[in-house]
């Protein structure tokens, strides 16, 4: 299987760690399969963290299977969200933000919103298919997962 468990905290590297919920294991969900039975299924369960309290699924699943080429999640199919994303938008600008780097831009639609506002905007986002048709459609996106490099780069 793609996937190490974290015995630390996410936020303050403690590990005093509890489990708080503990689900059956499930497949990934933006995984689709064409046979029943094909698919693999991953631990789900949530701990908390009993030094900062955070609360936080342990499971880390390889980040290239999560996000490959054919990434089926696109956050512009959503009428209520690419009104969210244009509110944001227009937040950001209204707070004097005229540049933004979107890590984890998707489709770009928040980049869209952005530029359509006259601000300077790019993002970055490993799932290549979405970021080559961001970048189509003039929404400049790096297809990439966001590092020390990539941010150098920007």
């Amino acid at each position: 299987m793609t996937f190490t468990t974290r015995t630390t905290c996410r936020l303050c590297s403690s590990a005093l760690l509890s489990t708080v919920l503990d689900l059956p294991d499930q497949p990934l969900a933006n995984e689709f399969v064409t046979e029943f039975g094909t698919q693999d299924h991953f631990p789900l369960y949530i701990v908390q963290c009993g030094n900062c309290g955070h609360v936080q699924c342990p499971i880390v699943v390889d980040p290239r299977r999560l996000f490959s080429h054919n990434y089926p999640y696109s956050s512009g199919t959503s009428p209520v969200f690419r009104e969210h994303l244009r509110s944001l938008a227009a937040d950001l600008y209204n707070a004097g933000c005229r540049s933004v780097v979107d890590i984890g831009s998707n489709d770009g639609t928040l980049l869209g919103h952005c530029r359509s506002l006259g601000m300077r905007a790019i993002g970055v986002d490993p799932a290549q298919g979405l970021a080559a048709s961001a970048s189509d459609r003039g929404c400049l996106t790096i297809p990439a997962f966001f590092t020390a490099e990539v941010a150098r780069e920007i």
